[in-house]
């Protein structure tokens, strides 16, 4: 076992713990889709349904066709197609950054919410409705705001908020009281600064007269508030609008959560269903279900299934997980019998000193395949990244909870 290293504020020295807590964004989007199953296993919902059963403003949904025109989709947008981002709504251009092309364009709404003028998930969703689909359903694979559609269609079936759903049938029941979509002031002290690079700072907040990054070193700027009181995510500063999607706006919504939360739900999908103090959340068969491949994810190329990519993270692997946007991951691998937990806090990990990183030496997914399979224990590591990645160049905090189940 090795004690926590590395920084949760790099220039304060605030130490990273299993505790800190972490903006995880498309991390959230797990949590919303166990929701959903469960409504499904209560028999209020089908996956099959059209999601216009629910939401009738998509009735009348276009797709933008191949010369530009608008065009009725092939098929019907149904449950099991925003649950897998394959619906066709994707995501506007992210981060301050400008749009791509005019299918980004058209996904400006966002700018409403960052404005306040949509404030409530139904008007988001209402909105996004008369906008153009990127594809014609079941075509392709996009990230973007289908589990926000998915999200409200849960409040519709339940007639409740999402963050009272998620909260009554998935944090409570695993225990999981630093998860939620705003950071209390009493838990501030716990709450990690995030970084960027230069460039993500400037399409944030360059165009702020007066506005200095605050650099902690060469690559390390802080983003989202000069302190925790100025986060998007502090309570009372909070999106108001609860992203099941795990982003809103230019750098606004999704969850809050710690590696020891992160690890509960983890260890509930180990046991298949059931929490750490006995209480089932969903049955056995639903939670195998949502790992299997998609049929469709083989006509867009990737293998895909409820929960997110497939052998995203290992070549070859049979393992499945969710990121996040800041550098949060977790995956399992039910045949290796490996469980990883990542955390960080950096909207551009993966291109900062891409040039001197040797790949095999950052592969930490590979490298722990590895050990689990050499030795048969539960390891529990916070670390920060320099003490397994060598050629990294600065004390970025990361936390890993990494276990076999088969040890359990």
């Amino acid at each position: 076992m090795c004690g926590p290293r590395g920084s949760a504020i790099s220039r304060m020295k605030v130490p990273f713990c299993a505790d800190t807590i972490c903006r995880v964004y498309c991390m959230t989007k797990p949590y919303v889709l166990l929701v959903f199953m469960s409504l499904v296993e209560e028999g209020r919902a089908k996956l099959d349904d059209p999601v216009a059963k629910y939401l009738p403003a998509f009735r009348d949904v276009r797709v933008v066709g191949s010369d530009g025109a608008l065009v009725r989709p092939k098929r019907l947008l149904r449950g099991f197609l925003i649950r897998s981002s394959l619906s066709g709504i994707g995501y506007s251009a992210g981060f301050g950054a400008p749009p791509e092309n005019d299918s980004q364009k058209s996904y400006a709404l966002v700018e409403s919410v960052a404005s306040g003028k949509v404030r409530s998930l139904k008007d988001f969703v209402g909105r996004l409705a008369k906008l153009p689909l990127r594809f014609h359903p079941g075509e392709d694979y996009e990230y973007g705001f289908s589990i926000d559609v998915l999200a409200h269609v849960v409040e519709v079936i339940s007639g409740r908020s999402i963050e009272h759903c998620m909260q009554e049938r998935v944090f409570k029941p695993l225990g999981m009281q630093d998860t939620g979509f705003a950071v209390e002031q009493s838990n501030l002290c716990r709450f990690a600064a995030c970084y960027g690079t230069a460039q993500i700072w400037g399409n944030l907040y360059g165009h702020i007269p007066g506005k200095v990054p605050v650099t902690t070193r060469p690559g390390l700027v802080r983003i989202d508030g000069d302190s925790a009181k100025e986060s998007a995510w502090c309570k009372g500063r909070e999106c108001q609008i609860r992203a099941g999607g795990g982003w809103m706006a230019q750098n606004q919504g999704g969850l809050v959560s710690t590696v020891n939360d992160t690890v509960r739900f983890l260890r509930m999908l180990i046991d298949y269903g059931v929490s750490g103090n006995g209480v089932r959340l969903l049955k056995r068969e639903t939670l195998l279900r949502m790992e299997l491949p998609s049929p469709l994810g083989a006509a867009t190329g990737r293998d895909i299934c409820i929960f997110g990519n497939i052998g995203g993270y290992v070549s070859g692997g049979s393992e499945f997980g969710q990121g996040g946007h800041a550098s949060t991951f977790w995956s399992l691998d039910r045949k290796d019998a490996v469980a990883v937990v990542w955390f960080a806090q950096h909207l551009d990990f993966w291109s900062w000193d891409a040039e001197v990183v040797d790949p095999e030496k950052a592969d930490i997914w590979k490298m722990m395949h590895k050990v689990l399979v050499a030795v048969s224990v539960i390891l529990y590591v916070i670390v920060a990244s320099r003490c397994y990645l060598p050629s990294f160049s600065y004390p970025l905090s990361l936390s890993l909870f990494l276990m076999s189940p088969k040890c359990m």
